[in-house]
């Protein structure tokens, strides 16, 4: 529910266009998921190998979507502040896309390491 509440306030921040809120709905929606991953987690409580690779796997690809979404609103950013020429906003889109993009390649590097375990 704290996911499905989250994308709710994400579609009404966009439509409102108001940055602060994009990327307070972006954050409870990562949070609603790890929320569920860890009832998850908790709920079968055996600490095997195979489990806790599992679980690392999930977490990887949530943290490449989040990376993804991140970079998306860095985008949103940048075309805003191309059409509203503001140097700060512009560095500031900027940046966040770049470190979306590192969001990404970090999870993704995870995970290729998890899956080379197995």
């Amino acid at each position: 529910m704290w996911s499905v509440l989250g994308v709710i306030r994400l579609a009404s921040h966009l439509h409102e266009k108001n940055a602060p809120g994009l990327q307070s709905s972006l954050w409870q929606i990562s949070a609603g998921f790890s929320i569920i991953i860890t009832a998850i987690f908790f709920r079968t409580f055996n600490f095997n190998l195979e489990l806790i690779i599992n679980l690392i796997n999930y977490a990887s690809k949530i943290v490449i979507f989040a990376g993804a979404l991140w970079t998306l609103f860095g985008v949103i950013n940048l075309a805003e502040s191309l059409r509203n020429p503001n140097a700060p906003a512009l560095e500031s889109s900027l940046w966040q896309i770049v470190g979306g993009f590192c969001i990404c390649f970090a999870a993704f590097i995870l995970n290729s390491n998890i899956v080379i375990l197995i």
